[in-house]
């Protein structure tokens, strides 16, 4: 998929979740990417939230390409403790071996809980890419949903 039809069905995205989903975004670019940010709340029976990060992952020939390669990242907890790292990390082990997309993990950096999903796809048509992820979007946010309160949980 070129770059012009990338950026239309990025446009897509952006629209779809202010209005299907009823949240605010913005859009932001980071060391070359450009990518919708937006914060989903009423997850888990907590009612949480948690930041979502969507973008299209550059390959070398972008326009040569025939698979397109876009990124969910979550940012689920801030500021971990660093000391609670062995026992979040065991109980994310047994947490990832059942989920049903993408997989969760610490980035030590940032001291932050995420959890990612790398969706790679051969569509033909921007409407078949805009179906697509969109789709991969609401399973995502459907899986942090159903795990937020045990992910909540380990880092008590």
């Amino acid at each position: 998929m070129d770059t012009n039809s990338k950026t239309a069905v990025f446009n897509r995205i952006k629209d779809y979740i202010e209005k299907e989903f009823d949240l605010k975004t913005e859009v932001n670019t980071s060391d070359g990417l450009t990518f919708i940010r937006t914060y989903p709340d009423d997850i888990g029976e907590n009612n949480g939230s948690f930041l979502l990060e969507l973008c299209f992952i550059p390959t070398e020939e972008e326009d040569n390409v025939e698979e397109t390669f876009f990124q969910i990242y979550s940012t689920i907890a801030l500021d971990l403790d660093e000391a609670n790292y062995p026992k979040i990390m065991n109980e994310l082990n047994d947490i990832n071996f059942n989920v049903t997309i993408g997989s969760y993990g610490i980035f030590r950096d940032q001291r932050q809980l995420y959890h990612k999903y790398m969706y790679v796809t051969t569509a033909d048509t921007e409407d078949q890419l805009f179906d697509e992820l969109t789709t991969a979007i609401g399973w995502v946010i459907n899986c942090i949903d159903d795990d937020y309160d045990k992910l909540m949980s380990v880092l008590d």
